[in-house]
């Protein structure tokens, strides 16, 4: 009697976890089979990733330090991820040149434009931490929105039921700084401070996603360093955007903080706050 009830409760188990893995793909729209194949995201990957090596070495910024890290490639995960209208996201493993034990785990965004694939960035997804010994890899802060998308909303964002999710606003964010550093291989703006132009590159797109509803805008911040630049040395940024038939486009783009060196160390300094939906300079 007691091993059918057991036999019963492990049968009930997997029925509830098939049940979860199906909702799971209805509910957030990300599949694993698509009209691309797995060798060729493969191929562009590793044709990416030894075009940009430099002695076999591929190097990547560590979004907590900033500093550039000698990674050697191992290779991508067996299983791509697919967000329709979104593209193809592949999870790829590196280790450190010094250290084979300590681990990276770099997501490549990869999209279809015009019948062609192209990778439109790479971002940090896991990072070693050595943890009692021996070395683990553990996930980064903000998450990038193609795992918010798959996790649920994160961070509480504002915005109404059936409004737009926060991590489409992010990726609307993301491939309009993508689309521009492919174009001029920064992402550039003026200094309000300097008035001079500096070319920076993306660390993350933070959270919360908002929405100014009198205005019809909806708005995130990213931190930015300059290229050439110490990794503590950051720009805060805030991108608007607005919907326009059905479409995310970018309608503003405000400096809302900049390096400042103080006391030995880079700090932000802001240079306006928001009054309800409002800009109130500061002097």
């Amino acid at each position: 009697m007691n091993n059918n009830i057991k036999k019963c409760c492990k049968v009930l188990v997997m029925v509830n976890i098939i049940i979860g893995i199906i909702l799971f793909f209805i509910c957030t729209k990300v599949v694993f089979s698509q009209d691309v194949s797995k060798e060729e995201l493969d191929k562009l990957i590793s044709t990416f990733v030894k075009e940009r090596s430099q002695k076999g070495s591929f190097f990547i910024k560590d979004p907590r330090s900033g500093k550039d890290i000698e990674l050697i490639f191992i290779g991508p995960r067996e299983i791509f991820r697919h967000i329709r209208n979104y593209g193809y996201f592949v999870d790829v493993y590196f280790h450190e040149k010094e250290d084979h034990n300590k681990k990276w785990d770099i997501d490549f965004w990869i999209r279809n434009e015009g019948g062609k694939l192209v990778i439109k960035d790479v971002q940090v997804h896991k990072v070693p931490e050595k943890v009692g010994g021996e070395w683990f890899m553990v996930t980064v802060e903000p998450l990038p929105w193609w795992w918010q998308q798959s996790s649920g909303e994160h961070g509480g964002e504002p915005i109404a039921r059936g409004d737009w999710k926060a991590w489409a606003v992010k990726a609307a964010i993301h491939e309009y700084i993508a689309d521009k550093v492919s174009k001029d291989k920064a992402f550039i703006i003026k200094d309000p401070t300097t008035g001079e132009d500096v070319k920076l590159e993306l660390v993350a797109i933070h959270d919360p996603v908002r929405k100014f509803p009198k205005k019809g805008l909806y708005f995130a911040c990213a931190d930015f360093r300059p290229v050439d630049g110490p990794g503590d040395k950051l720009y805060d940024i805030d991108i608007f955007l607005k919907n326009e038939g059905g479409k995310l486009s970018v309608a503003d783009v405000k400096v809302h903080k900049v390096p400042v060196f103080q006391d030995g160390r880079w700090v932000k300094k802001a240079l306006f706050y928001y009054k309800d939906e409002d800009i109130v300079e500061l002097p």
